[in-house]
């Protein structure tokens, strides 16, 4: 069988509801949420009032960076969330715990061995993606940016 290959696109650091329905409205494939206090781009539990909002087709990921387990618990309760991104020192079996599909930030530096990042991104995405790609017999392949 002939593999698909489909490029998704997740927009994260959304602070304005506005700006995140125009952006679901484009065809964006996630919304991502920060969940990181020093972040100029951190939001608060508003964003559960307004899930409602967006198709059934654009998922929500909510980023936390070495966040405390009680602040991830929070947000789940309180605002609808389909997927998870750490950006911290969080070890995969710490993404794991919320029985929520995750992706899981690996900071490239000068110093960064490749073997090193292949390992977590295996460990992550695998987690992540291995339902759809099973299912719907698809690649994936994410590209993560940001500064």
């Amino acid at each position: 069988m002939r593999r698909i290959m489909r490029t998704r696109v997740k927009i994260c650091g959304f602070t304005r509801i506005d700006d995140a329905v125009y952006a679901a409205g484009l065809g964006v494939d996630a919304i991502g949420l920060v969940f990181y206090p020093p972040s100029p781009r951190h939001v608060d539990m508003i964003w559960r009032q307004h899930r409602p909002i967006f198709t059934a087709f654009v998922s929500v990921v909510a980023l936390f960076v070495n966040a405390e387990p009680t602040l991830i618990q929070e947000v789940l309760q309180r605002v609808p969330v389909d997927c998870l991104q750490f950006h911290g020192e969080e070890p995969a079996a710490a993404c794991r715990v919320y029985g929520k599909p995750y992706i899981k930030a690996v900071r490239m530096q000068a110093d960064t061995r490749s073997t090193n990042w292949k390992s977590s991104i295996r460990t992550a995405l695998a987690y992540c993606w291995m339902l759809i790609t099973r299912k719907f017999r698809v690649v994936l392949v994410t590209f993560l940016t940001g500064t």
